[in-house]
């Protein structure tokens, strides 16, 4: 008996797990393979008519992206001009609006205005510190025809960016009291960032040095109009303390939960605001962490801001498309932490890895489209293979990835 049901339970076990074995899906799989190149900052190989095909058939398009890597960067590049070409106008991107704004207006100078920025407040721009993505984001901003606002920052405000904050209000503060006061508050942020940056001392920067009686100074110094930038600025700060202490405390969920919370409403404020200036529905391409993507319910149990886009455009009788990019192999910059090694390969279902073949080697970029695997009646599918099969159209897989080129 017992050994009938140790049969059993191998059985049940390898029917749900044993996807390195399962030749139908690997056939499935094979048949959906393209090869993909970024040729002169265009998209070529066999993907692209099929990237093609798909950007016209959708009104947001949505990256999820493994952070720190050269390919996430080239391909948005590529795929964002051809999206221009077809009425996507905005990219919303990891940062707060504050960063969002500034980036925008840095792009629209030269590389070295961004480095420079870089070396007088350091590690304030989450992401966008490296080569690639400045030119990610300058061919963004140059080929969108929408009037302003191109840059959708939905994020909180960073660990190092309240420093840039207390620049602006100094620089827009309503008397020479207010002034100082975000001087003094700058000051304590350039001392605390090194021991922030040296040490991985979170709590020397200067978001965890505020207090609430020093909200309390500045709110009276500036205003509590919810209207006025000032105001946003104090009160962005304040939000993203509360969602990083959350982490701190190792209350996981309630982090993300707040943080997908925020950029839903930074979303909103900025669809309104770009259908009232253009008259019609705004396209957008979204460039993010990978679980922020997600069509449906995430690994870390939420309904990010991905789920979201995806639920508005149904309302809006539209669709969103949801690509994921990793990288097999390779090294990728952790920002803080600079440039590390990778394998992912014990992360990538085995049907894929085995229907990938010999594109897991070399410097290939493979694109799996996931749609059609799913008009089919497969079953036993790992729970795993099945969510992202259904929370991402497509899969980008590099095969030996390159850590992005940061700035001094």
């Amino acid at each position: 008996m017992k050994k009938l049901y140790g049969s059993l339970l191998l059985i049940l076990f390898a029917g749900v797990n044993g996807y390195g074995q399962d030749s139908t899906l690997v056939a499935h799989l094979q048949d959906q393979l393209y090869y993909l190149y970024i040729e002169d900052d265009a998209l070529a190989g066999d993907a692209a008519k099929l990237l093609g095909a798909a950007i016209r058939g959708h009104q947001f398009i949505l990256i999820g992206e493994q952070h720190g890597i050269v390919e996430v960067g080239q391909f948005t590049r590529a795929l964002f001009k051809e999206a221009a070409a077809n009425g996507f106008g905005y990219l919303a991107i990891e940062t707060d609006p504050f960063i969002a704004q500034k980036l925008e207006s840095l792009v629209d100078e030269d590389i070295d205005k961004l480095k420079n920025f870089n070396q007088e407040l350091p590690y304030s721009i989450p992401f966008y510190l490296n080569e690639e993505d400045f030119a990610f984001l300058h061919t963004a901003k140059t080929k969108s025809k929408a009037k302003e606002q191109v840059f959708w920052g939905l994020d909180h405000v960073g660990g190092a960016a309240p420093r840039y904050l207390m620049t602006q209000l100094a620089a827009n503060a309503p008397n020479e009291e207010a002034r100082l006061l975000a001087e003094s508050y700058l000051e304590t942020g350039k001392t605390g960032i090194l021991e922030f940056v040296q040490k991985m001392n979170f709590q020397a920067a200067l978001m965890w040095q505020l207090t609430d009686e020093d909200y309390q100074k500045l709110y009276d110094a500036f205003g509590t109009d919810p209207a006025s930038e000032a105001y946003q600025m104090i009160s962005g700060i304040r939000k993203a303390k509360e969602i990083y202490s959350h982490w701190f405390e190792g209350r996981g969920y309630d982090n993300n939960y707040v943080r997908s919370q925020l950029m839903k409403e930074n979303f909103t404020n900025y669809y309104r605001a770009a259908y009232e200036r253009d008259g019609k529905e705004p396209q957008v391409v979204f460039k993010f962490g990978a679980y922020h993507m997600y069509r449906g319910l995430t690994p870390t149990r939420i309904y990010d801001i991905g789920n979201t886009v995806s639920e508005w455009a149904n309302v809006n009788g539209k669709q969103s498309l949801h690509i994921y990019v990793q990288g097999i192999k390779g090294v990728a910059n952790s920002f803080l932490g600079g440039n590390q090694a990778f394998d992912n390969t014990d992360d990538i279902d085995p049907s894929i890895l085995a229907a990938l073949g010999d594109r897991v080697t070399g410097s290939k970029l493979t694109l799996i489209d996931f749609r059609p695997l799913r008009k089919l009646r497969l079953k036993g599918l790992n729970p795993e293979f099945k969510n992202l099969m259904f929370a991402f159209d497509m899969m980008i897989l590099v095969s030996e990835a390159k850590a992005v080129t940061v700035f001094e």
